[in-house]
């Protein structure tokens, strides 16, 4: 307990001497950038931030049916996972994202859209899917097998 206290008397002297350092020396500011670090600043960015998350949002709602339809056609066996990932994939490029960050390592647009339908199927509806959703990765991990990587094809009339 006394090494929290110690700790958090060491960080208020930092914030204390850097606080009068900037209100003394305002050069130091400039020098380190700081000149335009002010609220109105972090306002006007943050307006933008949320602008941009709420027309996001407005695109994944307007997507949502979509998805759904595209889904219900895996479910019902009128579509392949790979036809449903191909539109989820030109529906994910339309929300603005600007880069793709995969969230597993080595894993590419495409087979994150794959996964994206798995996931869909096996929590879609009431009770879930989860033995389709299973079927589904098998195929995933076998088409990974036979090509190297995931193939989509092109955006046809899957939805």
């Amino acid at each position: 307990m006394f090494n929290l206290i110690r700790l958090t008397g060491y960080f208020l002297i930092v914030i204390v001497v850097a606080a009068t350092a900037v209100v003394l020396q305002p050069e130091w500011a400039r020098d380190l950038s700081l000149q335009d670090w002010t609220l109105e600043n972090w306002r006007t960015a943050d307006q933008q931030r949320s602008a941009e998350l709420d027309e996001m949002n407005q695109v994944k709602q307007q997507q949502y049916p979509v998805k759904c339809r595209a889904v219900q056609r895996v479910i019902d066996g009128r579509a392949t996972l790979f036809e449903v990932a191909a539109v989820f994939l030109q529906l994910n490029r339309e929300t603005g994202a600007s880069t793709f960050q995969p969230p597993l390592p080595g894993c590419s647009e495409e087979e994150w859209a794959c996964r994206q339908v798995i996931v869909w199927v096996s929590t879609y509806g009431i009770e879930g899917h989860a033995c389709l959703a299973r079927v589904l990765e098998g195929e995933l991990r076998q088409h990974k097998e036979q090509y190297g990587a995931v193939i989509l094809p092109a955006v046809g009339t899957v939805i």
